[in-house]
């Protein structure tokens, strides 16, 4: 699976223009996504965070006062914890 195709399904959650039927299931994984970053250590949660509103790693080197050679790393941390905190709280969705 490409990084496109697992990040397809949080772009059409930003997607403002669903039906209503189609913004309930996207309102729940919303809250989802937000009570497991809230469950995460505000550092891990904040560059997960940060990454997808596009900074870069500098930018998110700076945030976090690390080095930037130290961003790759974090980054994928936090994204191995959000997922393991994900799917015990609400099992694997894909």
């Amino acid at each position: 699976m490409t990084r496109r195709e697992r990040y397809e399904p949080l772009l059409r959650l930003a997607d403002g223009g669903s039906s209503p039927e189609e913004a309930a299931p996207a309102d729940q994984e919303r809250g989802r996504v937000r009570l497991t970053l809230l469950s995460l250590r505000r550092e891990r949660a904040m560059l997960l965070v940060l990454r997808g509103q596009g900074l870069s790693y500098d930018e998110l080197a700076d945030a976090a006062g690390v080095a930037p050679s130290s961003v790759g790393t974090l980054l994928r941390s936090a994204r191995e914890g959000f997922r393991k905190e994900y799917i015990s709280r609400y099992g694997d969705t894909r």
